[in-house]
């Protein structure tokens, strides 16, 4: 397995869908995919999921094939909250109906405030793991 610079991948310099990762826990070292394995974690749970939408070009295809990590994340917890960068491709999961995705600049500094449910158990899955 080649090692990834974490500062290209998440620069966007690297970037792959299908890294395999070996977890080598109760899992018996047996190699998954990250969204494999990410789908199984969540179940039932409650998750916010930065960097949801993947690139606008490629959610038809990954829809139509069941490699959206988003929507496999969706079907599998009890709730998720998608956060993006791309407006656009949060318009257009949007209009597909996941409704809770939203335009956000993680980057950026916080707004003076920030409002979180009472609801713990939350759960961070980035898509450019690495």
């Amino acid at each position: 397995m080649n090692i990834i610079d974490g500062k290209n991948f998440l620069s966007g310099v690297e970037l792959s869908s299908g890294k395999v990762f070996s977890l080598k826990n109760k899992l018996n070292s047996k190699r998954y995919r990250k969204d494999r394995y990410l789908v199984e974690k969540v179940k039932g749970k409650k998750v916010i999921h930065i960097g949801c939408c993947n690139h606008l070009e490629l959610i038809d295809e990954n829809i139509e094939n069941g490699t959206w990590l988003h929507g496999n994340l969706c079907r599998s917890a009890a709730k998720v909250v998608g956060i993006d960068i791309n407006s656009q491709a949060v318009d257009y999961v949007s209009s597909l109906g996941y409704s809770d995705t939203h335009c956000i600049d993680i980057t950026a500094p916080p707004p003076e405030r920030i409002t979180l449910s009472s609801e713990s158990s939350l759960i961070a899955c980035y898509s450019l793991m690495f």
